[in-house]
């Protein structure tokens, strides 16, 4: 089975999110004069650009602890959007949940 083409682009968009992650951690990093919040922030953005890295691995190979790792954030974003009324942001959840679900066979989740 060939890899669909929109788990490919969101894969590649949730790479460019940890490359963009890593660059944001390495200049909170070279600051002179960094307070510790400065620092925290930093090492939060590490974080999150191992697991956004990790996340695109997985779905471009197939994994399905991609999946559930996706589901669950893109559950949270859900939640967030629909307790706020972004409602852009609860159409763009909602479509990415459907999308990933209808494509799960991809990921070897029944």
């Amino acid at each position: 089975m060939s890899r669909p083409l929109g788990v490919t682009l969101i894969a590649l968009g949730y790479g460019c999110l940890g490359f963009l992650c890593l660059l944001g951690w390495v200049a909170t990093s070279q600051l002179a004069v960094a307070s510790d919040l400065i620092r925290l922030a930093g090492d939060f953005l590490f974080i999150l650009a191992i697991i956004y890295l990790a996340l695109a691995y997985g779905m471009l190979k197939g994994r399905a602890w991609s999946f559930y790792i996706f589901v669950f954030m893109e559950a949270i974003n859900f939640l967030l959007a629909f307790s706020s009324k972004n409602l852009l942001g609860l159409a763009i959840s909602g479509l990415l949940l459907w999308y990933f679900y209808s494509r799960r066979a991809w990921f070897g989740v029944g």
